[in-house]
């Protein structure tokens, strides 16, 4: 069976570099923002294109939450373009958003990270009734208890059971420091986050 072509436009691009991606736009690493720099080519074509994008803001959000950058047909997502803007080179992993904030591309708020540890750093889950991240009421115990588990290597530890959420909060904090390091987010919405 003969293999499917991938188009050209759909193809990943290793040969992009940050000289160029500084060529073409500017990255203010304090607002996290991407903004098209002006083209001085004689043509229609490029007229054109200045009157629509140049000294603006690049990308648009996507729906996960992210801002991408169309660049020559491909499209970039805008914290791995701002980790190449300022390193000079692409990240061997993910990115992560110290704030979880998804369209924080400030370069203080990101950093290199696994898979397993971007995974670390997520806000609650909207289950959550207790308003504390890894604690949950458990109402089919005997006594109606607080729970907390943790996640270490793709298996759940049960924490122990505490009569108020506060109490089962600690231990999970302390457990997060110890396994997560620090990736580990023990806050559970994204304002309560330092950056």
């Amino acid at each position: 069976m003969a293999k499917k072509r991938i188009p050209a436009r759909d193809r990943p691009r290793n040969d992009m570099t940050a000289d160029y991606v500084r060529s073409i736009l500017d990255y203010n690493h304090e607002t996290g923002e991407f903004i098209w720099i002006r083209r001085f080519e004689i043509c229609k074509c490029v007229v054109i294109w200045n009157r629509k994008h140049a000294d603006k803001i690049a990308g648009s959000i996507k729906r996960n939450g992210y801002r991408e950058i169309s660049i020559d047909h491909h499209s970039y997502l805008s914290h791995r373009l701002a980790w190449l803007y300022m390193t000079g080179e692409w990240p061997p992993h993910e990115i992560d958003h110290i704030n979880v904030k998804k369209l924080d591309n400030r370069f203080i708020n990101l950093r290199e990270a696994t898979r397993k540890q971007n995974t670390y750093n997520r806000i609650i889950r909207k289950g959550n009734n207790t308003g504390f991240r890894g604690v949950r009421f458990r109402s089919d115990v005997k006594k109606k208890q607080f729970a907390t588990c943790i996640g270490i290597n793709g298996k759940t530890i049960n924490l122990g059971y505490y009569k108020t959420a506060e109490e089962a909060h600690e231990v999970y904090k302390k457990a997060v420091k110890k396994y997560h390091g620090e990736f580990g987010r023990t806050k559970g919405h994204p304002s309560e986050s330092p950056c």
